[in-house]
């Protein structure tokens, strides 16, 4: 059985981020749509399940008044198919979300 996809605009109404925050994390790679990318104008985001809960995890972070850049580089260090990989910010290593504020 097929696991529903959403589309940007049910992410938005289901989780109360704007697009722009949306649009903004899949550009820094905080959080980029697993089930499919834009590739331009005309295109759609469509995020799953997982992307939801990782969408849910941020929200629960910021509520404690973390920016960004800290939820990103927990992000980062939680993304190796659920368990903590051994990577470290300080040993040099580079995360896509590097350009976040």
């Amino acid at each position: 059985m097929a696991s529903h996809v959403y589309t940007t605009a049910e992410v938005v109404r289901t989780t109360g981020f704007s697009h722009k925050q949306l649009d903004y994390w899949a550009s820094t790679g905080l959080l980029v749509p697993s089930e499919q990318q834009s590739h331009g104008p005309g295109t759609r985001r469509l995020y799953s399940v997982d992307d939801l809960v990782q969408l849910q995890f941020i929200r629960h972070l910021k509520s404690y008044g973390w920016s960004t850049r800290k939820i990103g580089q927990v992000v980062y260090l939680l993304t190796a198919d659920g368990k903590i990989e051994e990577k470290s910010v300080e040993k040099g290593d580079h995360p896509p979300w590097k350009k976040c504020r």
